[in-house]
């Protein structure tokens, strides 16, 4: 068994949420559910041994400014199968496992993946009137959004299939999109296909504010999609585009924009009958994130260069 504690986290949790389930036993307290157990990793334990490197290399990437116009600014380590019928609206990482949050009317599921191989496992199919929409993990639930319903679920980690809770939710666009969770101020991230990023109370489900996003040539933010949580930074898809830009939750400034047009070039993925980039999260490594698209078949772990 390997562990990670929240200092290889100082700028702020994964978007897994956070975990407090775990026995204090395995020495992990309040930590991202991105550093579950986990005995898979090539790099097992290195940001843990080597933690002033790590931060380094952290406040690096945090300290970079990268704009579209760079190009190519990811690595690829891996890529894994996905399901081509799966119309991807969240992925979530926690405690070594991946779920995805599939859309579409009378084809939404909440599914349970293989993190290794990015097979289906599992899935629990939604009822045909919601749509499915993003997903993030807090305290022991799965939180998913619905498109136009406005009602979101909570559902046990550990059983899927158990009935969930629901939620109302409104936004400005009163429509859920991406979802995510900063577990240092309890908070929940949530996008609506509008500019604006809104803030819930983890434990009410209430909005406490909503910051407007800028691109970096001063425009407002369209679009914003699938949402993840990482490095105290918000990810985010944008709809319709190769992107994903990084947002500082605090301002709602983007500091960086990644440029993803080659990670599957968009005439090859028509001809396979693939649709947009969408889906981000955290994994087993720190450093690294899985990236895939709605109706994919492949899913891929990039990591994001300064």
């Amino acid at each position: 068994m390997w562990y990670l504690d929240p200092s290889e986290f100082p700028f702020g949790f994964g978007g897994g949420g956070m975990d407090e389930t775990i026995d204090t036993n395995d020495h992990i307290s309040k930590t991202s559910g991105a550093v579950g157990k986990n005995k898979g990793s090539r790099d097992k334990g290195w940001s843990k041994t080597h933690p002033d490197l790590h931060q380094k290399k952290v406040q690096k990437w945090l300290d970079a400014n990268v704009t579209l116009d760079d190009g190519v600014k990811y690595e690829i380590v891996k890529t894994l199968e996905h399901d081509k019928k799966a119309f991807t609206e969240g992925l979530c990482y926690v405690n070594g496992r991946l779920f995805e949050s599939v859309g579409l009317n009378g084809k939404s599921d909440l599914r349970e993946l293989d993190p290794d191989t990015g097979k289906k496992l599992h899935s629990h199919t939604m009822a045909h009137q919601y749509f499915g929409e993003g997903l993030t993990y807090v305290d022991g639930k799965l939180v998913q959004l619905t498109w136009q319903s406005k009602t979101g679920f909570k559902y046990d980690v550990d059983n899927i299939d158990a009935k969930p809770t629901t939620f109302p939710f409104s936004t400005t666009k009163n429509e859920g999109w991406g979802l995510t969770y900063d577990a240092s101020k309890h908070v929940l991230i949530e996008s609506d296909g509008s500019a604006f990023l809104h803030f819930w109370d983890a434990s009410t489900m209430q909005q406490v504010r909503k910051v407007k996003v800028f691109r970096q040539d001063g425009n407002p933010a369209k679009n914003i999609n699938e949402l993840e949580f990482w490095r105290g930074k918000v990810l985010a898809n944008i709809w319709f585009k190769d992107v994903i830009i990084v947002i500082d939750p605090e301002t709602g400034y983007v500091e960086k924009e990644y440029n993803f047009e080659q990670l599957w070039e968009k005439r090859e993925r028509h001809q396979a009958g693939a649709d947009v980039l969408n889906g981000i999260s955290v994994s087993h490594d720190p450093d690294l994130l899985y990236i895939t698209g709605k109706l994919w078949d492949r899913m891929y772990l990039v990591r994001l260069l300064p």
